[in-house]
């Protein structure tokens, strides 16, 4: 390490267009089921078992990107979030948007990457595992706080 004053300058994050808009992508490595991820987002077994982990709003916004994704044309691999404009069609207020994609990064249902404020959903999901299903687990998961950092 060394003391030396530092010749670039910092990158400038806009964290206002930070929190209001940022990209999603498909994690490609789960856009097929596998014998570890067999459940696409859409499924009745990931309503069924993860909607109370997960809550009705990290749900919708899966799905709803998800149905995004679907519908990109060849040559396009992402699509745009403004965070109001989504939080409008799924009838949620913006900061529910970002409690639910950081909820969804919690589960690892999908990743971030700061740089470009890009969100890879993962698009098949696995089961509930048992060492999360325990009434104290579940509890436990269920009482952190959604306004974590990503």
């Amino acid at each position: 390490m060394t003391l030396a004053p530092v010749t670039d300058p910092p990158e400038v994050v806009d964290v206002e267009q930070m929190l209001d808009r940022f990209t999603v992508t498909s994690d490609t490595a789960r856009d097929k089921p596998t014998s570890e991820y067999p459940h696409r987002v859409t499924n009745e077994y990931v309503e069924r078992e993860w909607l109370s982990y997960l809550g009705p709003a990290a749900l919708l916004f899966a799905r709803k990107c998800d149905q995004q994704l679907a519908l990109l044309k060849d040559s396009q691999t992402s699509i745009a979030v403004i965070v109001h404009r989504w939080a409008d069609e799924l009838g949620i207020y913006p900061e529910e948007l970002i409690a639910a994609k950081n909820r969804l990064l919690r589960f690892r249902m999908a990743t971030w990457e700061p740089k470009g404020n890009l969100f890879s959903l993962k698009r098949h999901w696995p089961p509930v595992p048992d060492s999360i299903a325990t009434p104290e687990h579940k509890a436990a998961l269920l009482s952190l706080p959604d306004s974590m950092k990503t």
